[in-house]
């Protein structure tokens, strides 16, 4: 879609320069060829060469539309580049480990404010992180401690996305505080400080980006309950 576009673009360009010949053939780093030919009514595609890298091949007739299509072309080739990228065979990884601690301070913030309905989102969008990390883009020690924790994070997670009880959303909570924190103890997840606070009343743990206590296992109701037990920088 992106090349016939651009190819109807040129076209255009070309009548405005007063009908001048060109030819553009664009060779792709997934070894694709695209041809942009005036006297044709669209792009073509044909097999390219394995070895092919990024290239065009431009054939003019006029200095003047030279430098017209020289332009254009500079203007478009971070999009052909783009579209190269996401047309690789390789595996990229569609969330990160900083994706995943943003994610759950999401999920405790819904719970700091006890919203049970956003909680169940946040912890949707938690579980789809946790499942698509790309493990291989990890070192060896990495990889072995969050394959060893990535199935308790994703129930807790789960059941927390399922769930409409705010109690029962926070008793999964507790647990997948308690996983957090060992991957966050092991793992590098975060440019800032990641405290770990705890509530004398529940007997439990959650992880924060801030310093300043603010509950998510009672809300409102006891919001500066706990202090602060670790820092994890």
């Amino acid at each position: 879609m992106l090349f016939s576009v651009c190819f109807l673009v040129l076209k255009t360009l070309i009548k405005l320069a007063g009908g001048s010949k060109i030819k553009v053939i664009i060779c792709c780093v997934d070894s694709t060829i695209w041809e942009f030919n005036p006297d044709e009514s669209a792009a073509k595609k044909g097999a390219g060469d394995v070895n092919c890298n990024l290239s065009i091949r431009i054939t003019l007739k006029t200095k003047e539309m030279k430098t017209i299509i020289s332009a254009f072309i500079i203007c478009l080739l971070p999009l052909i580049t783009k579209a190269n990228i996401n047309s690789r065979s390789y595996s990229v990884a569609d969330t990160s480990l900083s994706d995943i601690i943003v994610l759950y301070y999401n999920l405790k913030d819904a719970l700091v404010n006890s919203d049970a309905s956003a909680a169940s989102a946040s912890a949707t969008k938690l579980l789809d992180a946790v499942n698509k990390l790309n493990t291989n883009s990890l070192t060896a020690p990495d990889k072995k401690m969050f394959v060893s924790l990535q199935p308790k994070l994703a129930y807790d997670a789960r059941h927390i996305s399922e769930v409409k009880s705010i109690d029962h959303q926070r008793e999964h909570f507790a647990e997948l505080s308690a996983n957090m924190y060992k991957l966050a103890k092991a793992m590098h997840l975060s440019g800032d400080p990641i405290y770990e606070d705890y509530c004398p009343m529940k007997k439990v743990y959650w992880l924060s980006k801030d310093e300043v206590i603010k509950n998510p296992y009672y809300g409102k109701q006891m919001l500066s309950c706990g202090k602060v037990a670790d820092v994890i920088k």
